[in-house]
């Protein structure tokens, strides 16, 4: 990609993209490092850690502002774009990756888990709860089994739910420990 088309994808002028190249400009703000993810279509988990080489905080995932009542961002918009594209498209997609990669619907239902992802998270052997189309992507957040498989768990964590979620992890052995104390 040009510096030119990444100017006008980002809405960054393309002197300002020299200047950082160049080195004649030092530390972006954090909103010249966010516009340029939207441009280069950066994946949560690579504009998180730019952020953070560059000294900022994390960037809250959508689910994360919509699990805490606010309207998300779509702060890479314009990135996985789904116009037109069917279920079955989608699916395909997500499996193409080498990633672990899950397919939500509206209501944040893991409907589809690439291999990865169900290596990962034997997402094939949750438990649905009563009344839903498919496991929820808290299940996986908080499942215990999960968070032993993930080394970078609390990471995954921190980017899906928002603010602290260890009351939610305690297994059972820990919760009666912690009502006898």
């Amino acid at each position: 990609m040009s510096r030119t088309e990444l100017a006008a994808r980002a809405g960054v002028p393309a002197a300002t993209i020299e200047a950082y190249e160049a080195g004649r400009r030092q530390r972006p703000g954090r909103d010249q490092i966010l516009r340029l993810a939207r441009g280069l279509n950066l994946d949560s988990y690579r504009l998180n850690a730019l952020l953070r080489q560059a000294g900022y905080e994390d960037e809250p995932s959508d689910f994360a502002r919509w699990m805490a009542g606010e309207a998300p961002r779509a702060i890479l918009a314009g990135h996985g774009a789904l116009g037109g594209a069917t279920i079955d498209q989608i699916d395909a997609e997500a499996d193409s990756l080498p990633w672990p990669c899950f397919v939500l619907d509206g209501r944040c239902h893991v409907v589809h888990a690439n291999r990865s992802a169900e290596f990962l998270t034997h997402l094939s052997q949750v438990t649905v709860l009563p009344g839903r189309p498919a496991p929820h992507l808290m299940q996986l957040a908080v499942n215990r089994e999960v968070r032993v498989r993930l080394l970078n768990w609390p990471v995954v964590a921190a980017t899906v739910v928002p603010g602290d979620c260890s009351p939610w992890l305690l297994d059972t052995r820990e919760a009666r420990s912690k009502k006898r104390n």
